[in-house]
């Protein structure tokens, strides 16, 4: 459906691919051509359109679209930050115990008075380890909301180190919390930086694609590779979270690359 409702010239060929993706994944890139009448470079034209296509183009339309609830709004007062909750006013309203006749509805109602005041009690030691977390992320990465600055090294066992908790407890808190900054959603995760610069998994992703983009078609770039050339930059990642990004951008493996050259 993205290539019939495409201008780009290159969608008329891609829509004849359609039916042969997994061919051309797998290598029978001269396969197809003979099956299309199609020569080998429009064949890798029109598969590199398909790529750069929405693989879930269906998630526009969900009826029930997830949005972020922040958690905070840090703002700035000339060099101090300042950082307000968003959800710290929860309140129960109980009836006068003096209008209650029966014992039994009595009973009931102190039950649920403790699992309410249990309940605000959890809130209140949530809000307060969130707070005291992002009060440290706001103080170690002070350059990032001041000056626009790169983040810099933080890490969950930083941060554990500084508030006294397990480095999981941390983990869990801040599991898609966000804050607002300047009219912007953050999320509190990326907020951490395991070396000295800005290396997000955005950031890693783009420089895999320029790897790979200015690799050798006849000899590309394993997963192993590119890991050991990351490296070289101070990205250090697994193997793995390398497979992983590769596969999220739709790039096949070397293997794949080198059969549709």
């Amino acid at each position: 459906m993205q290539c019939l409702h495409s201008d780009n010239p290159l969608a008329k060929t891609a829509i004849l691919l359609c039916d042969h993706l997994e061919e051309i994944v797998f290598g029978k890139v001269i396969e197809v051509c003979q099956i299309l009448s199609l020569d080998q470079q429009e064949l890798l034209n029109a598969f590199h359109f398909i790529q750069t296509l929405n693989p879930k183009p269906a998630a526009n339309f969900a009826q029930h679209a997830a949005y972020a609830s922040n958690e905070f709004i840090v703002t700035k007062n000339h060099e101090i930050l300042e950082i307000s909750l968003t959800h710290s006013d929860f309140k129960c309203q109980f009836d006068s115990q003096d209008k209650i006749q029966s014992k039994e509805w009595l009973q009931h109602v102190k039950s649920e008075r403790k699992k309410y005041e249990a309940l605000m009690k959890a809130i209140e030691k949530r809000n307060t380890t969130l707070l005291m977390i992002m009060k440290i992320i706001c103080e170690k990465q002070k350059d990032f909301f001041l000056n626009h600055a790169e983040l810099k090294h933080l890490t969950l066992q930083d941060i554990a180190d500084e508030c006294g908790l397990h480095v999981s407890t941390i983990s869990r808190a801040i599991q898609n919390k966000t804050f607002e900054f300047e009219h912007q959603y953050y999320l509190l995760k990326h907020m951490l930086i395991r070396s000295g610069t800005n290396v997000t998994e955005q950031s890693i992703k783009k420089r895999m694609k320029e790897m790979i983009e200015k690799e050798d078609k006849r000899h590309p770039l394993s997963d192993e590779k590119i890991k050991k050339l990351l490296s070289k930059e101070s990205i250090n990642v697994s193997r793995r979270v390398i497979q992983k990004y590769r596969e999220q951008c739709a790039i096949p493996n070397s293997s794949q690359r080198k059969n549709m050259v």
